[in-house]
Protein backbone atom coordinates (compact mmCIF):
# COMPACT_ATOMS: atom_id res chain seq x y z
CA UNK A 1 0.00 0.00 0.00
CA UNK A 2 2.90 2.37 0.73
CA UNK A 3 4.22 2.15 -2.82
CA UNK A 4 0.75 3.00 -4.18
CA UNK A 5 0.46 5.96 -1.81
CA UNK A 6 3.86 7.28 -2.93
CA UNK A 7 2.71 7.23 -6.56
CA UNK A 8 -0.60 8.92 -5.70
CA UNK A 9 1.24 11.74 -3.94
CA UNK A 10 3.17 12.50 -7.15
CA UNK A 11 -0.04 13.37 -9.04
CA UNK A 12 -0.17 17.16 -9.35
CA UNK A 13 -3.71 17.66 -10.66
CA UNK A 14 -6.04 16.43 -7.91
CA UNK A 15 -9.22 16.39 -9.99
CA UNK A 16 -10.91 12.99 -10.22
CA UNK A 17 -10.59 12.91 -14.01
CA UNK A 18 -6.82 13.39 -13.78
CA UNK A 19 -6.59 10.97 -10.86
CA UNK A 20 -8.28 8.29 -12.94
CA UNK A 21 -5.96 8.80 -15.93
CA UNK A 22 -2.82 8.82 -13.76
CA UNK A 23 -3.93 5.83 -11.69
CA UNK A 24 -4.48 3.84 -14.90
CA UNK A 25 -1.03 4.91 -16.13
CA UNK A 26 0.63 3.92 -12.83
CA UNK A 27 -1.11 0.54 -12.88
CA UNK A 28 -0.04 -0.08 -16.48
CA UNK A 29 3.60 1.04 -16.20
CA UNK A 30 4.53 0.00 -12.66
CA UNK A 31 2.16 -2.86 -11.86
CA UNK A 32 1.50 -4.33 -15.35
CA UNK A 33 -2.23 -3.75 -14.83
CA UNK A 34 -2.22 -6.28 -11.98
CA UNK A 35 -3.14 -3.96 -9.10
CA UNK A 36 -6.77 -4.59 -8.17
CA UNK A 37 -6.83 -1.72 -5.71
CA UNK A 38 -5.67 0.72 -8.41
CA UNK A 39 -8.36 -0.51 -10.80
CA UNK A 40 -10.93 0.05 -8.06
CA UNK A 41 -9.58 3.53 -7.32
CA UNK A 42 -9.76 4.45 -11.00
CA UNK A 43 -13.39 3.30 -11.17
CA UNK A 44 -14.26 5.26 -8.02
CA UNK A 45 -12.68 8.41 -9.50
CA UNK A 46 -14.85 8.16 -12.61
CA UNK A 47 -18.07 7.92 -10.61
CA UNK A 48 -20.27 10.93 -10.00
CA UNK A 49 -20.56 11.63 -6.28
CA UNK A 50 -24.25 10.67 -6.27
CA UNK A 51 -23.36 7.24 -7.71
CA UNK A 52 -20.89 6.05 -5.07
CA UNK A 53 -23.56 3.90 -3.38
CA UNK A 54 -23.75 1.72 -6.49
CA UNK A 55 -20.17 0.42 -6.43
CA UNK A 56 -19.71 -3.20 -5.33
CA UNK A 57 -16.61 -3.98 -3.23
CA UNK A 58 -15.40 -7.22 -1.64
CA UNK A 59 -14.00 -7.47 1.89
CA UNK A 60 -10.35 -7.45 0.78
CA UNK A 61 -10.83 -4.26 -1.26
CA UNK A 62 -12.68 -2.57 1.61
CA UNK A 63 -9.84 -3.51 3.93
CA UNK A 64 -7.24 -2.02 1.54
CA UNK A 65 -9.29 1.17 1.14
CA UNK A 66 -9.58 1.54 4.91
CA UNK A 67 -5.78 1.38 5.23
CA UNK A 68 -5.38 3.99 2.49
CA UNK A 69 -7.91 6.38 4.05
CA UNK A 70 -6.02 6.40 7.34
CA UNK A 71 -2.84 7.66 5.66
CA UNK A 72 -2.32 11.30 6.69
CA UNK A 73 -0.72 12.31 3.39
CA UNK A 74 -3.65 11.18 1.21
CA UNK A 75 -5.21 14.25 -0.43
CA UNK A 76 -8.67 15.30 0.77
CA UNK A 77 -10.26 14.75 -2.65
CA UNK A 78 -9.62 11.00 -2.52
CA UNK A 79 -9.83 10.73 1.25
CA UNK A 80 -13.32 12.24 1.49
CA UNK A 81 -14.76 10.03 -1.23
CA UNK A 82 -13.12 6.82 -0.02
CA UNK A 83 -14.18 7.50 3.59
CA UNK A 84 -17.73 8.15 2.41
CA UNK A 85 -17.79 4.81 0.57
CA UNK A 86 -16.47 3.02 3.68
CA UNK A 87 -19.14 4.74 5.79
CA UNK A 88 -21.77 3.38 3.39
CA UNK A 89 -20.32 -0.14 3.02
CA UNK A 90 -18.71 -1.11 6.33
CA UNK A 91 -20.69 -2.33 9.35
CA UNK A 92 -19.79 -2.04 13.01
CA UNK A 93 -18.42 0.61 15.37
CA UNK A 94 -15.59 1.62 12.99
CA UNK A 95 -18.25 2.95 10.63
CA UNK A 96 -18.60 6.24 12.54
CA UNK A 97 -14.85 6.95 12.18
CA UNK A 98 -15.19 6.97 8.40
CA UNK A 99 -18.19 9.30 8.65
CA UNK A 100 -16.07 11.81 10.58
CA UNK A 101 -13.18 11.51 8.11
CA UNK A 102 -15.55 12.02 5.16
CA UNK A 103 -17.18 15.15 6.64
CA UNK A 104 -13.85 16.64 7.74
CA UNK A 105 -12.32 16.20 4.28
CA UNK A 106 -15.39 17.29 2.31
CA UNK A 107 -15.16 20.54 4.27
CA UNK A 108 -11.61 21.10 2.99
CA UNK A 109 -12.94 21.78 -0.52
CA UNK A 110 -13.15 25.45 -1.59
CA UNK A 111 -16.65 26.89 -1.19
CA UNK A 112 -17.27 27.46 -4.89
CA UNK A 113 -19.83 26.20 -7.35
CA UNK A 114 -17.38 23.59 -8.66
CA UNK A 115 -17.50 21.75 -5.35
CA UNK A 116 -21.11 22.34 -4.36
CA UNK A 117 -21.88 18.62 -4.40
CA UNK A 118 -19.06 17.87 -1.95
CA UNK A 119 -20.26 20.54 0.51
CA UNK A 120 -23.85 19.45 0.02
CA UNK A 121 -22.80 15.91 0.90
CA UNK A 122 -21.03 17.10 4.08
CA UNK A 123 -24.14 18.98 5.22
CA UNK A 124 -26.44 16.07 4.37
CA UNK A 125 -24.25 13.64 6.30
CA UNK A 126 -24.25 15.91 9.35
CA UNK A 127 -28.02 16.40 9.25
CA UNK A 128 -28.86 12.74 8.66
CA UNK A 129 -26.57 11.59 11.50
CA UNK A 130 -27.52 14.48 13.82
CA UNK A 131 -23.95 15.74 13.82
CA UNK A 132 -22.63 19.15 14.83
CA UNK A 133 -23.98 21.43 12.09
CA UNK A 134 -22.42 24.48 13.80
CA UNK A 135 -19.01 23.75 12.29
CA UNK A 136 -20.50 24.01 8.81
CA UNK A 137 -22.48 27.15 9.70
CA UNK A 138 -19.32 28.84 10.93
CA UNK A 139 -17.28 27.90 7.85
CA UNK A 140 -20.03 29.00 5.44
CA UNK A 141 -20.52 32.34 7.17
CA UNK A 142 -16.80 33.06 7.46
CA UNK A 143 -16.22 32.37 3.77
CA UNK A 144 -19.21 34.48 2.77
CA UNK A 145 -17.99 37.41 4.89
CA UNK A 146 -14.36 37.27 3.83
CA UNK A 147 -14.51 36.75 0.06
CA UNK A 148 -15.71 38.88 -2.82
CA UNK A 149 -16.01 35.82 -5.06
CA UNK A 150 -19.60 35.91 -6.30
CA UNK A 151 -19.36 32.19 -7.12
CA UNK A 152 -19.32 31.29 -3.42
CA UNK A 153 -22.32 29.01 -3.03
CA UNK A 154 -23.63 30.35 0.28
CA UNK A 155 -27.02 31.26 -1.18
CA UNK A 156 -27.54 27.70 -2.44
CA UNK A 157 -27.28 26.30 1.07
CA UNK A 158 -29.47 29.05 2.51
CA UNK A 159 -32.19 28.02 0.07
CA UNK A 160 -31.80 24.34 0.96
CA UNK A 161 -31.15 24.30 4.68
CA UNK A 162 -31.63 27.70 6.34
CA UNK A 163 -35.18 27.38 7.69
CA UNK A 164 -34.76 23.94 9.20
CA UNK A 165 -31.08 23.40 9.96
CA UNK A 166 -28.72 26.35 9.45
CA UNK A 167 -31.05 29.01 10.99
CA UNK A 168 -28.99 32.12 10.30
CA UNK A 169 -30.12 35.50 11.62
CA UNK A 170 -31.60 37.26 8.58
CA UNK A 171 -30.58 40.70 9.90
CA UNK A 172 -26.95 39.54 10.08
CA UNK A 173 -27.06 38.19 6.52
CA UNK A 174 -28.54 41.43 5.16
CA UNK A 175 -25.85 43.53 6.87
CA UNK A 176 -23.15 41.33 5.30
CA UNK A 177 -24.82 41.70 1.89
CA UNK A 178 -24.89 45.49 2.24
CA UNK A 179 -21.18 45.59 3.09
CA UNK A 180 -20.34 43.37 0.14
CA UNK A 181 -22.39 45.49 -2.25
CA UNK A 182 -20.36 48.51 -1.15
CA UNK A 183 -17.08 46.64 -1.68
CA UNK A 184 -17.78 45.55 -5.25
CA UNK A 185 -16.19 48.06 -7.64
CA UNK A 186 -17.94 46.78 -10.78
CA UNK A 187 -21.63 47.47 -11.32
CA UNK A 188 -21.79 44.14 -13.12
CA UNK A 189 -20.69 42.37 -9.91
CA UNK A 190 -23.13 44.44 -7.84
CA UNK A 191 -25.94 43.49 -10.19
CA UNK A 192 -24.99 39.79 -10.23
CA UNK A 193 -24.69 39.68 -6.43
CA UNK A 194 -27.98 41.44 -5.72
CA UNK A 195 -29.82 39.19 -8.19
CA UNK A 196 -28.78 36.24 -6.04
CA UNK A 197 -29.51 37.68 -2.60
CA UNK A 198 -32.52 39.95 -3.14
CA UNK A 199 -34.76 37.26 -1.65
CA UNK A 200 -33.27 37.93 1.82
CA UNK A 201 -34.64 41.47 2.00
CA UNK A 202 -38.00 42.38 3.51
CA UNK A 203 -38.43 45.62 1.55
CA UNK A 204 -37.86 44.17 -1.89
CA UNK A 205 -39.28 47.19 -3.72
CA UNK A 206 -36.29 49.35 -2.72
CA UNK A 207 -33.84 46.63 -3.69
CA UNK A 208 -35.48 46.21 -7.12
CA UNK A 209 -35.00 49.94 -7.69
CA UNK A 210 -31.36 49.55 -6.65
CA UNK A 211 -30.99 46.56 -8.99
CA UNK A 212 -32.47 48.60 -11.85
CA UNK A 213 -29.84 51.25 -11.21
CA UNK A 214 -27.10 48.61 -11.41
CA UNK A 215 -28.50 47.32 -14.71
CA UNK A 216 -28.42 50.84 -16.14
CA UNK A 217 -24.84 51.40 -14.98
CA UNK A 218 -23.75 48.03 -16.36
CA UNK A 219 -25.27 48.88 -19.75
CA UNK A 220 -23.37 52.20 -19.69
CA UNK A 221 -20.13 50.30 -18.97
CA UNK A 222 -20.83 48.12 -22.05
CA UNK A 223 -20.79 45.03 -19.82
CA UNK A 224 -24.40 44.08 -20.51
CA UNK A 225 -26.25 43.62 -23.77
CA UNK A 226 -28.90 46.36 -24.03
CA UNK A 227 -31.68 43.98 -25.02
CA UNK A 228 -31.27 41.70 -22.00
CA UNK A 229 -30.53 44.71 -19.77
CA UNK A 230 -33.75 46.54 -20.62
CA UNK A 231 -35.68 43.26 -20.41
CA UNK A 232 -34.29 42.62 -16.90
CA UNK A 233 -35.18 46.17 -15.85
CA UNK A 234 -38.78 45.73 -16.99
CA UNK A 235 -38.98 42.36 -15.19
CA UNK A 236 -37.87 44.12 -11.98
CA UNK A 237 -40.49 46.82 -12.46
CA UNK A 238 -43.22 44.18 -12.83
CA UNK A 239 -42.20 42.69 -9.45
CA UNK A 240 -42.54 46.00 -7.55
CA UNK A 241 -45.67 45.97 -5.35
CA UNK A 242 -46.03 49.71 -4.63
CA UNK A 243 -46.40 50.72 -8.27
CA UNK A 244 -47.63 54.21 -7.59
CA UNK A 245 -44.78 55.18 -5.26
CA UNK A 246 -42.14 54.19 -7.82
CA UNK A 247 -44.01 55.35 -10.96
CA UNK A 248 -43.84 51.84 -12.36
CA UNK A 249 -46.08 52.45 -15.39
CA UNK A 250 -44.07 55.48 -16.52
CA UNK A 251 -40.80 53.63 -15.97
CA UNK A 252 -42.04 50.68 -18.03
CA UNK A 253 -42.86 52.98 -20.95
CA UNK A 254 -39.48 54.70 -20.63
CA UNK A 255 -37.44 51.50 -20.82
CA UNK A 256 -39.64 49.93 -23.47
CA UNK A 257 -38.94 52.97 -25.67
CA UNK A 258 -35.19 52.72 -24.96
CA UNK A 259 -35.28 49.07 -26.00
CA UNK A 260 -37.12 49.89 -29.25
CA UNK A 261 -34.66 52.71 -30.10
CA UNK A 262 -31.71 50.39 -29.50
CA UNK A 263 -33.24 47.64 -31.65
CA UNK A 264 -33.77 50.05 -34.53
CA UNK A 265 -30.23 51.41 -34.26
CA UNK A 266 -28.85 47.87 -34.40
CA UNK A 267 -31.10 46.85 -37.33
CA UNK A 268 -32.76 44.20 -35.13
CA UNK A 269 -36.09 44.75 -36.89
CA UNK A 270 -34.82 44.73 -40.47
CA UNK A 271 -35.40 41.04 -41.03
CA UNK A 272 -39.00 41.49 -39.96
CA UNK A 273 -39.39 44.28 -42.50
CA UNK A 274 -37.87 42.29 -45.36
CA UNK A 275 -39.66 39.02 -44.61
CA UNK A 276 -42.66 38.39 -42.38
CA UNK A 277 -41.53 35.97 -39.66
CA UNK A 278 -44.14 37.02 -37.09
CA UNK A 279 -45.83 33.63 -37.43
CA UNK A 280 -42.63 31.82 -36.48
CA UNK A 281 -42.07 34.13 -33.50
CA UNK A 282 -45.64 33.53 -32.29
CA UNK A 283 -45.19 29.78 -32.76
CA UNK A 284 -42.04 29.90 -30.62
CA UNK A 285 -43.87 31.72 -27.84
CA UNK A 286 -46.71 29.19 -27.88
CA UNK A 287 -44.25 26.29 -27.68
CA UNK A 288 -42.40 27.71 -24.67
CA UNK A 289 -44.93 29.59 -22.57
CA UNK A 290 -46.14 27.95 -19.32
CA UNK A 291 -43.35 25.37 -19.49
CA UNK A 292 -40.79 24.51 -16.82
CA UNK A 293 -37.23 25.71 -17.27
CA UNK A 294 -36.03 22.23 -18.24
CA UNK A 295 -38.84 21.83 -20.74
CA UNK A 296 -37.88 25.16 -22.31
CA UNK A 297 -34.23 24.05 -22.44
CA UNK A 298 -35.21 20.87 -24.24
CA UNK A 299 -37.42 22.68 -26.75
CA UNK A 300 -34.77 25.36 -27.32
CA UNK A 301 -32.19 22.71 -28.19
CA UNK A 302 -34.45 20.76 -30.53
CA UNK A 303 -36.36 23.25 -32.60
CA UNK A 304 -37.12 21.39 -35.82
CA UNK A 305 -36.91 24.05 -38.48
CA UNK A 306 -38.68 24.11 -41.80
CA UNK A 307 -38.03 27.58 -43.20
CA UNK A 308 -37.04 26.67 -46.73
CA UNK A 309 -39.92 28.79 -47.97
CA UNK A 310 -38.45 31.81 -46.22
CA UNK A 311 -35.03 31.10 -47.70
CA UNK A 312 -36.58 30.95 -51.14
CA UNK A 313 -37.98 34.45 -50.55
CA UNK A 314 -34.51 35.64 -49.59
CA UNK A 315 -33.16 34.81 -53.04
CA UNK A 316 -35.29 37.64 -54.39
CA UNK A 317 -33.66 40.14 -52.00
CA UNK A 318 -30.19 41.63 -51.93
CA UNK A 319 -27.93 38.95 -50.45
CA UNK A 320 -25.20 41.40 -49.56
CA UNK A 321 -27.67 43.44 -47.52
CA UNK A 322 -28.79 40.36 -45.61
CA UNK A 323 -25.21 39.26 -44.99
CA UNK A 324 -24.40 42.65 -43.60
CA UNK A 325 -27.25 42.11 -41.16
CA UNK A 326 -25.70 38.76 -40.28
CA UNK A 327 -22.56 40.39 -38.91
CA UNK A 328 -24.48 43.18 -37.22
CA UNK A 329 -23.00 46.16 -39.09
CA UNK A 330 -19.53 44.97 -38.20
CA UNK A 331 -17.90 46.70 -41.13
CA UNK A 332 -14.14 46.16 -41.23
CA UNK A 333 -12.15 43.89 -38.95
CA UNK A 334 -9.02 45.17 -37.23
CA UNK A 335 -7.03 43.29 -39.83
CA UNK A 336 -8.66 45.38 -42.55
CA UNK A 337 -10.85 43.02 -44.50
CA UNK A 338 -14.61 42.95 -44.74
CA UNK A 339 -16.48 39.91 -43.54
CA UNK A 340 -18.61 39.82 -46.66
CA UNK A 341 -15.60 39.36 -48.91
CA UNK A 342 -14.87 35.91 -47.54
CA UNK A 343 -18.39 34.43 -47.83
CA UNK A 344 -19.27 32.70 -51.08
CA UNK A 345 -22.66 31.85 -52.58
CA UNK A 346 -22.95 28.51 -50.79
CA UNK A 347 -22.45 30.04 -47.38
CA UNK A 348 -24.86 32.90 -48.16
CA UNK A 349 -27.66 30.38 -47.95
CA UNK A 350 -26.44 29.08 -44.57
CA UNK A 351 -25.89 32.62 -43.29
CA UNK A 352 -29.43 33.61 -44.18
CA UNK A 353 -30.82 30.53 -42.44
CA UNK A 354 -28.70 31.30 -39.36
CA UNK A 355 -29.95 34.87 -39.13
CA UNK A 356 -33.60 33.96 -39.57
CA UNK A 357 -33.34 31.12 -37.06
CA UNK A 358 -32.01 33.51 -34.43
CA UNK A 359 -34.75 36.06 -34.86
CA UNK A 360 -37.61 33.60 -35.18
CA UNK A 361 -36.48 31.05 -32.56
CA UNK A 362 -33.49 31.93 -30.37
CA UNK A 363 -34.21 35.56 -29.45
CA UNK A 364 -37.89 34.89 -28.58
CA UNK A 365 -36.74 31.90 -26.49
CA UNK A 366 -34.15 33.94 -24.60
CA UNK A 367 -36.76 36.59 -23.89
CA UNK A 368 -39.06 33.97 -22.33
CA UNK A 369 -36.14 32.41 -20.39
CA UNK A 370 -35.21 35.83 -18.96
CA UNK A 371 -38.35 35.43 -16.82
CA UNK A 372 -37.07 32.10 -15.45
CA UNK A 373 -34.53 31.82 -12.64
CA UNK A 374 -31.52 30.71 -14.70
CA UNK A 375 -28.67 30.42 -12.19
CA UNK A 376 -25.09 29.34 -12.72
CA UNK A 377 -25.77 26.52 -10.26
CA UNK A 378 -28.60 25.22 -12.44
CA UNK A 379 -26.38 25.21 -15.55
CA UNK A 380 -23.56 23.55 -13.59
CA UNK A 381 -25.93 20.72 -12.62
CA UNK A 382 -27.00 20.43 -16.25
CA UNK A 383 -23.38 20.14 -17.43
CA UNK A 384 -22.67 17.51 -14.78
CA UNK A 385 -25.20 15.25 -16.52
CA UNK A 386 -23.33 15.40 -19.83
CA UNK A 387 -20.83 12.65 -20.62
CA UNK A 388 -18.92 14.83 -23.12
CA UNK A 389 -17.79 17.29 -20.45
CA UNK A 390 -14.78 16.14 -18.37
CA UNK A 391 -15.17 16.51 -14.60
CA UNK A 392 -12.31 19.02 -14.45
CA UNK A 393 -13.91 21.24 -17.12
CA UNK A 394 -17.52 21.39 -15.92
CA UNK A 395 -17.06 24.87 -14.46
CA UNK A 396 -15.66 26.25 -17.74
CA UNK A 397 -18.48 24.79 -19.84
CA UNK A 398 -21.19 25.81 -17.37
CA UNK A 399 -19.94 29.39 -17.20
CA UNK A 400 -19.83 29.56 -21.00
CA UNK A 401 -23.44 28.37 -21.27
CA UNK A 402 -24.64 30.46 -18.31
CA UNK A 403 -23.25 33.73 -19.68
CA UNK A 404 -24.95 32.97 -22.98
CA UNK A 405 -28.28 32.97 -21.16
CA UNK A 406 -27.19 36.29 -19.62
CA UNK A 407 -26.49 37.39 -23.22
CA UNK A 408 -22.84 38.11 -22.48
CA UNK A 409 -21.47 36.43 -25.59
CA UNK A 410 -18.00 37.91 -25.07
CA UNK A 411 -17.51 35.56 -22.14
CA UNK A 412 -19.42 32.61 -23.61
CA UNK A 413 -17.51 32.66 -26.92
CA UNK A 414 -14.12 33.08 -25.24
CA UNK A 415 -14.77 30.14 -22.93
CA UNK A 416 -16.53 27.71 -25.27
CA UNK A 417 -14.49 27.89 -28.49
CA UNK A 418 -11.38 26.31 -26.85
CA UNK A 419 -13.58 23.68 -25.13
CA UNK A 420 -15.10 22.56 -28.42
CA UNK A 421 -11.61 22.18 -29.89
CA UNK A 422 -10.59 20.10 -26.87
CA UNK A 423 -13.76 17.99 -27.22
CA UNK A 424 -13.03 17.30 -30.89
CA UNK A 425 -9.52 16.16 -29.98
CA UNK A 426 -10.70 13.93 -27.10
CA UNK A 427 -13.42 12.37 -29.30
CA UNK A 428 -10.68 11.07 -31.57
CA UNK A 429 -8.29 10.01 -28.83
CA UNK A 430 -11.06 8.01 -27.15
CA UNK A 431 -11.33 5.84 -30.27
CA UNK A 432 -7.53 5.66 -30.66
CA UNK A 433 -7.58 7.92 -33.71
CA UNK A 434 -4.29 9.73 -34.34
CA UNK A 435 -4.29 13.48 -33.56
CA UNK A 436 -0.54 13.99 -33.92
CA UNK A 437 1.48 15.37 -36.83
CA UNK A 438 5.05 14.12 -37.23
CA UNK A 439 7.25 16.81 -38.79
CA UNK A 440 10.23 15.63 -40.79
CA UNK A 441 12.74 13.16 -39.46
CA UNK A 442 13.75 15.07 -36.34
CA UNK A 443 11.04 13.55 -34.12
CA UNK A 444 9.05 16.76 -33.65
CA UNK A 445 5.37 16.13 -32.92
CA UNK A 446 2.50 18.59 -32.86
CA UNK A 447 -1.28 18.33 -32.51
CA UNK A 448 -3.26 18.58 -35.74
CA UNK A 449 -5.22 21.79 -36.36
CA UNK A 450 -8.93 22.36 -35.96
CA UNK A 451 -9.63 21.91 -39.70
CA UNK A 452 -8.44 18.31 -39.63
CA UNK A 453 -9.99 17.68 -36.23
CA UNK A 454 -13.38 18.67 -37.60
CA UNK A 455 -12.92 16.67 -40.79
CA UNK A 456 -12.06 13.56 -38.79
CA UNK A 457 -14.99 14.05 -36.38
CA UNK A 458 -17.39 14.54 -39.29
CA UNK A 459 -16.12 11.34 -40.93
CA UNK A 460 -16.02 9.20 -37.78
CA UNK A 461 -19.21 10.30 -36.01
CA UNK A 462 -21.43 11.49 -38.87
CA UNK A 463 -23.20 14.14 -36.79
CA UNK A 464 -24.60 17.15 -38.70
CA UNK A 465 -23.77 19.44 -35.79
CA UNK A 466 -20.05 19.02 -36.53
CA UNK A 467 -20.68 20.26 -40.07
CA UNK A 468 -22.08 23.45 -38.57
CA UNK A 469 -19.13 23.82 -36.21
CA UNK A 470 -16.86 23.53 -39.24
CA UNK A 471 -18.65 26.38 -41.07
CA UNK A 472 -18.45 28.65 -38.02
CA UNK A 473 -15.04 27.77 -36.54
CA UNK A 474 -13.14 27.43 -39.82
CA UNK A 475 -13.83 28.80 -43.29
CA UNK A 476 -15.81 30.77 -44.21
CA UNK A 477 -16.45 32.46 -40.83
CA UNK A 478 -13.18 31.40 -39.18
CA UNK A 479 -14.28 32.17 -35.60
CA UNK A 480 -11.63 30.00 -33.93
CA UNK A 481 -8.70 31.58 -35.77
CA UNK A 482 -9.98 35.14 -35.33
CA UNK A 483 -10.53 34.59 -31.61
CA UNK A 484 -7.14 32.92 -31.07
CA UNK A 485 -5.24 35.72 -32.84
CA UNK A 486 -7.07 38.65 -31.25
CA UNK A 487 -8.75 39.74 -34.47
CA UNK A 488 -12.22 40.21 -32.95
CA UNK A 489 -13.58 43.56 -31.78
CA UNK A 490 -16.30 44.31 -29.20
CA UNK A 491 -19.22 44.38 -31.65
CA UNK A 492 -18.33 41.00 -33.13
CA UNK A 493 -19.06 39.24 -29.84
CA UNK A 494 -22.70 40.40 -30.01
CA UNK A 495 -23.37 39.28 -33.59
CA UNK A 496 -25.66 36.43 -34.68
CA UNK A 497 -22.59 34.31 -35.48
CA UNK A 498 -21.35 34.11 -31.87
CA UNK A 499 -24.89 33.77 -30.54
CA UNK A 500 -25.60 30.87 -32.89
CA UNK A 501 -22.29 29.23 -31.90
CA UNK A 502 -23.35 29.42 -28.24
CA UNK A 503 -26.69 27.81 -29.13
CA UNK A 504 -24.94 25.00 -31.02
CA UNK A 505 -22.83 24.18 -27.94
CA UNK A 506 -25.95 24.22 -25.77
CA UNK A 507 -27.67 21.91 -28.25
CA UNK A 508 -24.67 19.55 -28.21
CA UNK A 509 -24.92 19.21 -24.42
CA UNK A 510 -28.68 18.57 -24.42
CA UNK A 511 -28.31 16.12 -27.32
CA UNK A 512 -25.67 14.18 -25.37
CA UNK A 513 -27.86 14.07 -22.25
CA UNK A 514 -30.82 12.87 -24.31
CA UNK A 515 -28.74 10.16 -25.98
CA UNK A 516 -27.48 9.06 -22.57
CA UNK A 517 -31.13 8.71 -21.48
CA UNK A 518 -30.60 10.89 -18.42
CA UNK A 519 -33.80 12.53 -17.29
CA UNK A 520 -33.56 16.33 -17.20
Amino acid sequence: MKDILIELEKIEDKSFYSYSLEIDRINRIIFNNNSKILKTLSSICMLKLNDIRSIELDELTLNNLSKLVKEETLHYTLKSRLADILWLKIKGKEKIDYLKIAIENYMKYPLTITFENEWDRAISLLISTKGNIEQVKKKLLQTFQQTNDIDVIFINFLDKYNKKNLKYDNFLLISICENKLQNFTSYYDKQDFLERYIGLYNNKDEKYIELINYYEKTIEENNLNEIIGYTNIMNCLHKIKNRQKYNVNEQLKKFQNKKIVFQKNMNFQTIGELIDISGYIEETKQLLENKSTMEVFYQLAFFEENIIDILEDIKENDEDELLELLVGNLGVFDKGRKVLEKINKKENYYANYLHLFLYSRIFPSLKILSEHNITQELIFELCQKSSIIPNDRIEIWSKGIYYGFKQDFTISTSLLVPQIEHLLRMNLKNINENTINHKGNDGIEEEIGIDRLLDKNIKKFNQPIYQEFKLILTKPFNLRNDLAHGLINDKYFQTPLTIYFWWLVFKLIILDIKNSEIKL
